[in-house]
């Protein structure tokens, strides 16, 4: 039987973690979070909602948060590992609809693009995602239209095959260098997000373009 675990990376999202871990709990065989050096009540929430909850005493960075949770889901034999932010602007029940290509055996590796869909997206972060989208695909020569999207699932050969080190956010964009390097079959499927009402991201916008050219130009030159 395939078991799927779902990995969130979580700073202080209080808010929303509770929700988020219950509703998952009924599309995954485990829910995994990383608290990465929240202030508030983001790891105890997930604690008693039911997750398997890692701490950070301090704030380490997403990537730092994804490898811990990822070695922790390998170690659970997890067949497949889910990512979501844990901000809510991703629906928990689209989880069936990421992992279904590769459990049908289509690609290894899923990514949820809000840009194959007419969603509501900021304008900002509309004009974000395409200039770090535009960076990216150059140095892997692909075309993707969300390399910045959390919303991912990564099935046995991808999870045995990714190496995460970038500690930071520019992990998204190093990960989709690292499966395109290694040959992993990769497909993206249209998903709807929600930024209604919600702070989506922790990161000013110009500090985040940055560290993810940072990080890809890094690991393109220098990390192989």
């Amino acid at each position: 039987m395939v078991k799927v675990a779902a990995c969130l990376p979580a700073y202080n999202e209080e808010r929303t973690i509770a929700n988020i871990v219950k509703v998952l709990k009924k599309y995954v065989d485990v829910v995994i979070v990383c608290d990465d050096g929240s202030s508030d009540m983001t790891g105890r929430l997930a604690e008693d909602s039911g997750a398997y909850t890692l701490r950070n005493e301090d704030n380490r960075g997403k990537g730092v948060a994804l490898d811990m949770m990822f070695k922790v889901a390998k170690r659970m034999n997890a067949d497949v590992i889910v990512t979501l932010d844990a901000d809510g602007q991703h629906d928990p029940r689209d989880v069936p609809y990421l992992v279904s290509p590769i459990l049908e055996g289509e690609c290894e590796m899923v990514i949820g693009s809000r840009f194959l869909r007419d969603a509501s997206i900021p304008q900002h972060k509309k004009v974000g995602n395409y200039l770090l989208n535009l960076f990216t695909n150059i140095f892997t020569n692909s075309r993707f239209t969300d390399t910045q999207s959390g919303f991912r699932a990564y099935g046995k050969k991808a999870l045995d095959s990714i190496e995460i080190k970038e500690k930071d956010i520019g992990v998204d964009s190093q990960i989709v260098i690292d499966a395109v390097r290694k040959k992993l079959s990769i497909k993206e499927i249209p998903i709807e997000v929600c930024y209604s009402g919600l702070d989506t991201s922790t990161y000013n916008p110009i500090s985040h373009s940055m560290k993810v050219i940072t990080s890809v130009l890094k690991y393109k030159f220098v990390g192989r």
